[in-house]
């Protein structure tokens, strides 16, 4: 399953896998609740950008800032199971994403 996906993507040369771990749960509920103000469901954009980008243990982010060609991959499964929020969320934070 995803284990296979990360394995296949990781062997390509224009891709730069995770460091640590392909499953970096970053959008998860647990992870990502501290991101958004309870009150009124609003998701504090720029804290949640600045602690993805900050996750230099996780993605190799000097390799993805010297070439702009290399894309970068978070393979976690628990995504399937929330697919009604997960896609706003990785919209909210990086719209660039495909």
């Amino acid at each position: 399953g995803v284990a296979a996906l990360a394995r296949a993507l990781s062997g390509h040369a224009q891709i730069a896998a995770p460091r640590q771990s392909q499953d970096l749960r970053f959008f998860l509920q647990s992870n990502f609740r501290r991101y958004v103000t309870p009150s009124t469901e609003v998701t504090q954009v720029y804290a949640a950008r600045a602690r993805l980008y900050a996750h230099h243990h996780f993605y190799p982010t000097p390799a993805l800032q010297r070439d702009p060609n290399l894309v970068s991959f978070d393979a976690t499964g628990g995504y399937l199971l929330y697919s009604t929020v997960t896609p706003r969320r990785i919209f909210c934070v990086a719209p660039w994403v495909k």
